[in-house]
């Protein structure tokens, strides 16, 4: 029997974001730092910073600023972040 998954995603540039991408750039929407949110990822800060970057790479351009204050979305991140908590219904 085969097996049938419907899939919604959000594209960048014409570039589908996989599910990792995805719940990378939710978690730091969500949870503000990368440290909070590859922890609640349960994967290592690197690791999420590798998929932050893919992401980037997808967009052509920084999806976030770092500063002192730490990691954060920029308005291309942000816009991101919001298209999948759309399409979550949130």
């Amino acid at each position: 029997m085969a097996k049938v998954q419907a899939s919604l995603a959000v594209q960048v540039n014409g570039h589908a974001l996989t599910e990792r991408q995805s719940q990378a750039v939710l978690s730091l929407y969500l949870n503000g730092t990368q440290r909070a949110a590859a922890r609640s990822l349960g994967i290592s800060a690197p690791v999420l910073c590798r998929h932050l970057r893919q992401v980037e790479a997808k967009a052509g351009a920084p999806i976030m600023d770092c500063g002192a204050r730490g990691t954060v979305l920029n308005e291309i991140g942000e816009s991101i972040a919001k298209e999948l908590l759309a399409l979550q219904g949130k």
